[in-house]
């Protein structure tokens, strides 16, 4: 869990997209980057970018004073790794997916919330760093299509394919990669509806290999 303003309201990601977290390290800025990319920092001797979180999502951008209490969480999210700026860490909690809600649908499409939880009486929001990475960097939407031979293509036609993933850019980069290569697959935006899907079809025996 994390804060991003001064009303220390509560956020948090899945620790599965998390790297590791780290102090505020001096940035090298970067000459037309995105305006909420306040730099780059040498992280095991990886060049990273780092990204105010803050201002990324609509609060107020973290002044440049304030840097030196901030700290980095480092994620790898399909293969792109991004350290992202936030004002504090509050502590990493484990938590029962069950116990989190997912995000009204009436909040729309771009809202970068994916789920809703509570700690402490505290509400934690979920968010969706790959619809985060998209707005900052377009080109990240876009799924790639995957190389298969034919041998490779007909054994993924014989599984049955179960993709779950609370992030609608990921769900629809996966979606995309399997459409684009015509591999049939079910689809679930939560661990919940994934769980209520395999209950449905119990009664057939299969198997289900999930991503």
């Amino acid at each position: 869990m994390f804060t991003l303003n001064m009303q220390k309201q509560l956020f948090a990601i899945g620790t599965l997209k998390v790297r590791e977290i780290v102090p505020y390290l001096p940035t090298t800025q970067i000459p037309y980057s995105h305006h909420h990319v306040v730099g780059t920092v040498s992280i095991r001797e990886l060049t990273v970018p780092v990204i105010d979180m803050a201002a990324a999502i609509g609060f107020r951008p973290i002044a440049p004073e304030e840097y030196k209490d901030c700290y980095l969480i480092v994620t790898d999210c399909l293969r792109t790794v991004v350290a992202f700026m936030v004002r504090s860490i509050e502590k990493i909690i484990e938590c029962n997916w069950r116990s989190i809600e997912p995000s009204p649908s009436t909040a729309g499409h771009n809202v970068f919330v994916t789920g809703i939880t509570r700690y402490e009486d505290k509400i934690v929001q979920m968010l969706d760093v790959e619809l985060l990475l998209s707005k900052i960097y377009p080109q990240y939407e876009s799924a790639k299509v995957p190389m298969l031979t034919d041998i490779e293509r007909e054994r993924l036609k014989a599984l049955n394919i179960l993709l779950v993933d609370d992030s609608s850019i990921a769900r629809k980069q996966l979606s995309d990669a399997l459409d684009r290569i015509n591999i049939p697959y079910q689809i679930c935006r939560n661990g919940i509806d994934a769980l209520d899907l395999m209950k449905a079809q119990s009664g057939t025996p299969q198997a289900l290999t999930c991503s």
